[in-house]
């Protein structure tokens, strides 16, 4: 049932307080639907937890604002959406998070964290029921969190019936951690602990009013208590005697002034509360890719996507007119293969100069291409086998004498053994790279057309030259490919991944699609990343840091 928001612009006129009110997503929502989201349980803190307890304050050292979105630089991440989850602490304390990394490392290594992994893979588990911040802390002090593209809290949600925990392999390699946690409770020490560290969790009480909030400073005016919500505050502004708190709320960019609002000191409990922050951070051994590049349909060079905004894909100026199609990454050089016969060419992705073609491959037509070593193996536009290509000499690539007549499209090195996909519908064969024996047909796949391929532990995960979708093939068994159901209907042409997650092209202009290939919850459906739309790519890598 939606509020009556004019009510609240009645109140708010009335008492004269300082802020709108407008209908919005929230105010749409059930009653019910509305207090889910407040998922503040207030817990005693657990036992034996050190807690630097901030106290002292030189109010006269403090400045009368901060905005850590605008300190120097912008050290808070984009604001979220917890949906009708009671997971606000989540949201509020990997926010805090996020910040320290970026404050203490450099606004250069600010990440998304996993919500989905520090709240429902922790002693918190798989439910929507809500939390205490130092609690939040003090579980994952020890454990750490990983990257949100590593497990995104959308992929906790397969179907919103009940979330999931999946643990990544080999996670301590991914995770994000700190040493202390730190805690403030009234107005001037909050004040110091955000100019002296940075953004800290706070707890407050929502009144039914809150909800329509539009913007300025909010002061409860109307309603009904709701229950306690949990948010990150970014900074504050005395605002001559007016003074407020900047948060950051969970509720998504469209809620508020795009994300976040302001409360007065003292409103709704804010500052009798505890309010709980950290430092100490340190960042992972290994960082996941931020980046994909991905080639076109056409002559329209090559395209970079960022996978922490997912803002819209943008063309590299230096690689406008040339078309590509297939393309691996080998430290941070991009090679190659061209829609024509036009050989190998190679990219710097550091400087992002214009591509340059080997001289030794020219007049020469590949399609797919894979490394092993120094070398590079290449399958054809036709029906001329498998090349190799030395990239430390560069010298002409050479036929493998045993593929000579088989047409090979795609290719994944699996160990010394090279599975490839064919330009018809001839199945998955497989090559020894070792003896360079004629390549074989697995047969149980025969009669099946695919076109790209990748591994992820035992199974690889094909796509189709149509639209049917996403296809997995056991290793171990051989046993006939089966199509994964959910991706039924769906045509992909490349693709790429990073530990279980693929990232996916299109055999139209349908942008990118990702796809998380394994969990016991998850339902294995593609999701298209909505700022790709209308795009069309050929092939996909993905980039480190």
């Amino acid at each position: 049932m939606s509020m009556n928001i004019d009510v609240i612009r009645k109140a708010i006129k009335e008492k004269g307080h300082s802020w709108e009110a407008e209908e919005n997503h929230i105010t749409k929502m059930d009653p019910e639907a509305r207090i889910r989201m407040l998922g503040v349980i207030e817990e005693p803190e657990p036992e034996g937890l050190l807690i630097n307890k901030r106290s002292v304050v030189d109010l006269a050292a403090l400045p009368s604002q901060i905005d850590w979105r605008n300190n120097n630089g912008n050290f808070v991440t984009n604001v979220k959406d917890q949906g009708s989850c009671g997971s606000c602490v989540g949201f509020s304390s990997c926010a805090v998070f996020e910040s320290m990394v970026g404050i203490e490392h450099g606004v250069e290594k600010l990440n998304n964290l996993s919500v989905a992994d520090s709240f429902f893979c922790s002693t918190h588990g798989t439910t929507c029921e809500g939390w205490w911040p130092a609690s939040f802390f003090n579980d994952n002090l020890s454990r750490g969190v990983i990257p949100d593209l590593l497990f995104s809290y959308d992929a906790a949600f397969p179907t919103w019936a009940c979330p999931y925990c999946e643990i990544l392999p080999h996670r301590s390699n991914y995770t994000y951690a700190y040493g202390s946690i730190n805690s403030a409770n009234t107005v001037d020490t909050t004040k110091a602990y955000l100019v002296n560290t940075g953004p800290i969790v706070a707890c407050f009480n929502v009144y039914q009013d809150f909800y329509g909030y539009k913007s300025g400073i909010y002061k409860h005016t109307t309603g009904n208590l709701d229950g306690s919500h949990a948010i990150c505050i970014v900074g504050f502004n005395d605002n001559n005697g007016n003074g407020y708190w900047i948060c950051k709320n969970s509720w998504g960019p469209n809620w508020g002034m795009q994300g976040y609002f302001f409360i007065a000191y003292n409103q709704c409990n804010i500052d009798l509360n505890m309010k709980y922050g950290i430092s100490g951070t340190s960042l992972p051994a290994t960082l996941p890719p931020n980046k994909l590049y991905t080639t076109t349909q056409g002559s329209d060079g090559i395209w970079k996507f960022d996978l922490l905004t997912q803002a819209k894909p943008v063309q590299i100026p230096s690689t406008a007119g040339l078309g590509f199609r297939s393309t691996i990454a080998i430290n941070n050089t991009m090679y190659m293969t061209t829609h024509g016969s036009d050989g190998i060419w190679k990219f710097n992705m550091i400087t992002e100069a214009t591509p340059t073609k080997i001289p030794s491959t020219a007049g020469l037509g590949f399609w797919g291409i894979i490394q092993n070593g120094n070398t590079l193996y290449l399958t054809t536009q036709g029906s001329d086998g498998i090349w190799k290509f030395d990239m430390t000499t560069e010298s002409t690539p050479t036929k493998i004498p045993s593929t000579a007549g088989l047409g090979f499209r795609s290719a994944v090195v699996v160990n010394n053994t090279i599975y490839l996909t064919t330009h018809g519908s001839d199945g998955i064969w497989k090559f020894d790279m070792a003896t360079e024996a004629i390549p074989t047909q697995i047969s149980s796949t025969a009669g099946l057309g695919f076109w790209g391929i990748k591994q992820v532990g035992n199974i690889l995960y094909l796509t189709t030259q149509g639209s049917d979708g996403v296809w997995k093939f056991n290793l171990n068994t051989e046993a006939r490919p089966l199509q994964v159901p959910s991706s039924k209907g769906l045509g992909f042409r490349e693709l790429t991944a990073f530990q279980n997650i693929f990232y996916l092209t299109t055999h139209g202009s349908d942008g990118i699609w990702i796809f998380r290939a394994k969990s016991d919850c998850n339902a294995e459906k593609p999701i298209q990343i909505m700022s790709t739309t209308g795009l069309g790519f050929w092939g996909i890598i993905s980039s480190g840091q």
